[in-house]
């Protein structure tokens, strides 16, 4: 959680750099005023912003994790992004990125911390009992990237989009479309800055929603 909590405020550096570049770029209907085009375009380009704020997560999570383990830091970090590039959502439908990435966000934090754990929890669990090291950190990478193959394989990922998602929907749809995500998110923000008794009771409420 430690290494969450270190890698998570370096990330919000994707979050706000896509953020701003989607809400400058990407294209948004006609609003006819400029504080209603400034929502639109905000609400537009709040869940493909989680998207790029997970890949930068990925990268940053797994390399934090891989200093504080003392293993190899560029294997580890390439594993958990091969992980995290496998385990996103199909079809990759990339001649729209702007959608793409909005699937990506509803599930793409999650997805990162996980490829990450992962990525460094193996080779990790197996340098106990394999010597020497590279070794074990070459089986862990092995294992993790062939784990998410045999899922890729599987088609977990696939999704298909339901009719119109996307399209002219409020804060309230964005968040009802990526509330996992959206909810990991805020109880990561609130580890961050609330006291314990603050934080308690905030995860309360978003458990009894």
């Amino acid at each position: 959680m430690l290494a969450v909590r270190q890698a998570i405020p370096w990330s919000f550096i994707g979050l706000l750099a896509g953020l701003a570049a989607l809400m400058l770029f990407a294209p948004a209907p006609a609003e006819p005023t400029a504080g209603a085009a400034l929502l639109a375009r905000f609400t537009l380009a709040e869940l493909p912003a989680f998207g790029i704020m997970a890949a930068t997560l990925v990268v940053i999570l797994s390399y934090r994790l891989a200093t504080a383990l003392a293993l190899d830091r560029v294997l580890v970090t390439a594993t958990a992004c091969a992980a995290f590039a496998l385990a996103l959502p199909r079809p990759f439908a990339f001649a729209d990125p702007v959608a793409y990435l909005h699937r990506v966000g509803e599930s793409g934090l999650l997805l990162a911390i996980l490829a990450a754990l992962a990525a460094a929890g193996a080779p990790y669990a197996l340098r106990r009992a394999v010597r020497p090291a590279a070794l074990a950190s070459a089986l862990g990478a092995f294992a993790v990237v062939g784990a998410a193959l045999a899922l890729f394989g599987l088609h977990l990922a696939d999704y298909q989009p339901a009719a119109g998602r996307g399209q002219q929907r409020g804060t309230r749809g964005v968040r009802a479309a990526g509330v996992g995500d959206v909810e990991l998110f805020e109880l990561l923000a609130l580890e961050l800055a609330q006291p314990r008794r603050e934080r308690d009771a905030v995860v309360g409420e978003l458990c009894a929603q």
